[in-house]
């Protein structure tokens, strides 16, 4: 059987460890042309002398296992891009008990700031710190919001949250262009990735900060976790909290 071998210098780095276990490497065997998988036994890959072989085949060899290197990174992204993982998708609803309190998170890096914070010392007003300016309504929807729908669509998936805010989160790839007539009409851009089974999302809002997402299912499918660290223009220090939801049954349809 055809295996791909890999010079040494390159086999030392970590992101290999995702393609050279045996089950991963007969799968791209069977997916790319034998011959960029044919082994070749010679010192070049093994640190020993190299005039075994003359210069040119040398060369050539490690040109084409340098190819079939990038192209299995190519297969292994191209493969978590096309396999979303469905049990992210549908509906949930905040569980306040498990989650951070968004409040507090926001006031301790006020603080930390060296922003003057007033106390409230019986009752303090829910969700005290939303609001703001509208190119930041996107750190609101994300930290704030109660319900959360998650659907997958063609290049993209669509997250909606309370009140119908609706946003766009794209996978294929595309990059926000603003043209210069344009520049008052930007709007909140967010793209994301998989990594296993965590859908990793990054968000470019319209007041030139950012936010990450990190979205992970727990207890059987039944709840979702979501890791944020965000960091509005104007922040000297970043937001970083945890929200987790409890999934929401689909009602039968008659």
């Amino acid at each position: 059987m055809f295996y791909l071998v890999i010079p040494s210098w390159i086999q030392n780095m970590n992101v290999l460890a995702l393609i050279t276990q045996p089950s991963i490497k007969e799968r791209l065997c069977s997916r790319y042309p034998f011959w960029l998988f044919i082994p070749i036994k010679s010192t070049l890959f093994s640190g020993g002398n190299s005039l075994n072989m003359p210069q040119k085949r040398l060369i050539k060899a490690e040109i084409r296992h340098l190819m079939a290197f990038f192209l299995c990174i190519g297969l292994l992204s191209a493969q978590a891009q096309e396999n979303p993982s469905p049990a992210h998708f549908g509906h949930w609803i905040i569980n306040a008990e498990l989650s951070d309190n968004t409040d507090k998170k926001v006031e301790r890096v006020l603080r930390d700031m060296g922003e003057k914070v007033s106390r409230c010392w019986l009752r303090c007003e829910e969700d005290r710190f939303r609001g703001g300016p509208a190119e930041q309504e996107l750190y609101d929807r994300i930290s704030y919001d109660k319900t959360l729908t998650m659907e997958y669509g063609d290049g993209q998936y669509l997250f909606t949250y309370d009140d119908n805010y609706q946003r766009p989160v794209y996978t294929d790839g595309r990059s926000r262009s603003v043209s210069l007539t344009g520049l008052d009409t930007v709007k909140d851009f967010s793209f994301a990735h998989w990594e296993g089974t965590a859908l990793l999302v990054e968000a470019r809002p319209r007041d030139g900060g950012f936010a990450n997402e990190t979205y992970r299912i727990t207890d059987a499918g039944n709840r979702l976790r979501v890791e944020m660290y965000i960091h509005p223009e104007g922040f000297t220090e970043a937001i970083e909290l945890v929200r987790v939801y409890d999934r929401v049954a689909d009602k039968p349809t008659d």
